[in-house]
């Protein structure tokens, strides 16, 4: 009995022995795709928020911030690419001019966050992102990334590469490039120079500026996508998408936000064109006397011309910033404007006499200043300077009636 059994029993444990190997390894699979279909749902869902910080009155809060909240259950973290090692420090504007500004993301906690918007009286709010749960493990994995050393510093740009930009490209970047296929077709009627100009509403000078130091590339029209370098169009156009959440105030302003007049710097530049226009309009009705009071007011014109042309080609050499070194207003100052300085300052005179190459100049920069209009109406200039072109037309024009009044029929030799 004994052997007969053992002879039994080695006859039929090879199958029961290979049946049980293969219920086992049904068993372990099952349970390895209960547990890898378990995991995720065992960790706390993640929570992106879009936060969006009101414009400051600091020279360079006055557009605004965004940054983005990640939460996993009690962990959190805001992710911010706004810092800079150099704030305060004058040599930042150089380097933003060289195209060397580096700014780096840093991530701080929520409480942090709300208490430095705090004392600047900043609103912040936020809008949960609408996501799928693989997206939002996608995004928190590319800003971690992000933050990691060798990638947290980056070259500031303020059209093409801030703090909004950042954001936008990475939720681009998780949604396959779909939300800028879904804006880029959108042609807005505002500009790159709009905004600056709303952005830095009421402060003349900078305004001023801008006008006079911004070119061609500020004046085309934007896509909805490339209008999200701020973060409050970054915020619209993610609510275009349908991509946010309703939004709630994290934290009420407690101070009135930035005011002024957008077109501050323009209306001057229109103010000083009026003048120089009435006093065309002088010369032509009151003769010498009227040239000769003048006179200053043109000579100072010519000398702001020509240091504006000087400042014009410096900066195209200096700068790599294209908006900075593309600017079609080096066909209208011409640093060779300077040498009426001169001729003008001696229009006071009685006994002037005009020297026949001013003539000429004056009569080849009206000419050129023609051509510039021609140009802006076919539309092979994008630069619209209407107010610059008066302001020109009537400072050479002006001076070129001195000259016609002063200058012989015959030869003269310049005394």
């Amino acid at each position: 009995m004994f052997g007969n059994s053992t002879k039994r029993q080695y006859r039929g444990s090879p199958a029961r022995a290979t049946a049980r190997r293969f219920v086992a390894a049904l068993l372990l699979l099952r349970a390895a795709t209960a547990f890898a279909g378990e995991q995720p749902s065992d960790r706390p869902p993640i929570e992106i928020l879009l936060l969006q910080m009101s414009p400051g009155h600091d020279l360079f809060a006055r557009f605004g911030h965004a940054a983005l909240a990640v939460k996993r259950g009690e962990r959190e973290g805001v992710y911010n690419f706004g810092y800079t090692e150099r704030f305060g420090d004058r040599s930042l504007v150089l380097d933003f001019l060289r195209g060397e500004a580096f700014f780096f993301v840093a991530v701080t906690r929520m409480r942090g966050t709300l208490a430095i918007y705090r004392d600047e009286g900043r609103q912040v709010s936020a809008y949960p992102l609408r996501l799928q749960r693989a997206q939002a493990q996608q995004l928190a994995e590319a800003l971690e990334q992000a933050n990691r050393p060798e990638n947290r510093y980056y070259v500031y740009h303020h059209f093409d590469d801030n703090c909004a930009t950042r954001l936008r490209d990475l939720i681009n970047t998780v949604l396959a490039g779909q939300l800028e296929e879904a804006l880029a077709t959108r042609q807005l009627k505002t500009t790159y120079r709009d905004h600056v100009r709303r952005g830095f509403a009421g402060q003349t000078g900078i305004l001023l500026l801008a006008e006079l130091l911004l070119g061609r590339r500020v004046d085309r029209q934007l896509d909805a996508y490339r209008a999200m370098f701020l973060p409050e169009l970054l915020t619209s156009g993610l609510q275009q998408a349908n991509l946010l959440g309703s939004g709630q105030i994290l934290l009420p302003a407690s101070a009135p936000a930035p005011s002024g007049d957008p077109l501050a710097g323009l209306k001057l530049l229109w103010s000083v064109a009026t003048v120089l226009s009435v006093g065309c309009l002088l010369q032509l009705l009151f003769g010498r006397a009227a040239r000769r009071g003048l006179a200053p007011l043109r000579a100072l014109a010519f000398l702001c011309f020509g240091l504006l042309a000087l400042l014009l080609w410096s900066l195209a050499c200096y700068t790599t910033l294209p908006e900075l070194r593309f600017n079609e207003l080096v066909l209208l100052f011409w640093p060779t404007d300077l040498l009426l300085v001169g001729n003008a300052l001696r229009s006071r005179a009685r006994r002037f006499v005009a020297r026949p190459w001013s003539t000429r100049y004056c009569w080849l920069r009206l000419a050129s200043i023609a051509l510039i209009g021609c140009g802006q109406l076919s539309g092979l200039l994008v630069q619209q300077p209407r107010v610059l072109l008066l302001l020109a037309a009537a400072a050479f024009f002006a001076q070129l009636l001195a000259n016609l009044a002063n200058q012989p029929s015959g030869s003269i030799r310049p005394r």
